[in-house]
């Protein structure tokens, strides 16, 4: 059984591309559409796209079915008591089925999600299973809204500008921002933090690095030139 990141799967049609995130269905592997649980993203360099070379999100598991309520391919899969899984009905998605189960102790193929969806909500849940991508976004001036979707955003400002940040996708995700283009101060006061207010960029350079916790978002460090960003604490 192939217990690493990386799984070749039968995919719904030959014309998937490298690079695309892709969900598992019934009939094999398909592209991700909004509100899908993604499984892993398609690596390039396969000649033969009817299985397709897959990055996974989570690890590739045989686990144990829960009860007798039918498992089948696609499937999302949430946490019973025995350290079993059932089929999701309203508990965190903890994986996906790659093959099924029909009876209580059946082991089956999955692909777990990783730990840190566990007990958190619907909207975290499709984050985590949507990586950050782990670059940097331009976010112009006049825009207000800091987003989590990259690792590190580099931020203009156009007057004085009061910004804000949502919560965290999932436990661990690390955001680092920093002041490209100063023109005026930016005020920063995240939906949920622990420790701090707000963050004031005030000068080209200034940055900080947060992190998001069971507390919200936290700082881990800041600098700046010539001064490091002003933080106004809880």
């Amino acid at each position: 059984m192939n217990t690493e990141n990386v799984i070749s799967l039968e995919a719904v049609s030959d014309a998937l591309l490298p690079f695309r995130r892709v969900k598992m269905t019934a009939t094999g592997i398909d592209y991700c559409g909004v509100g899908d649980t993604c499984i892993g993203v398609i690596l390039p360099g396969d000649l033969n796209r009817l299985y397709p070379t897959v990055h996974l999100a989570g690890k590739f598991v045989e686990a144990v079915a829960g009860n007798a309520t039918a498992i089948v391919r696609g499937d999302n899969l949430e946490a019973a008591a025995g350290g079993k899984l059932v089929k999701q009905v309203a508990g965190a998605i903890v994986g996906v089925a790659v093959t099924g189960a029909t009876e209580e102790d059946d082991r089956f193929e999955a692909i777990l999600l990783g730990s840190n969806l566990v007990g958190l909500t619907g909207a975290q849940v499709l984050a985590i299973t949507h990586p950050v991508v782990m670059s940097t976004v331009i976010v112009a001036a006049g825009t207000l809204a800091i987003p989590i979707t990259h690792r590190t955003v580099s931020k203009a400002t156009g007057g004085v500008e009061a910004l804000s940040l949502a919560d965290g996708a999932f436990l661990g995700q690390k955001l680092m921002i920093f002041l490209a283009t100063d023109g005026g101060d930016g005020t920063l006061t995240p939906t949920t933090k622990s420790g701090f207010s707000t963050i004031v960029f005030a000068d080209k350079g200034d940055q900080v690095d947060l992190e998001w916790t069971t507390s919200g978002w936290i700082i881990c460090g800041s600098a700046g030139i010539p001064a490091p960003p002003v933080i106004t604490l809880a």
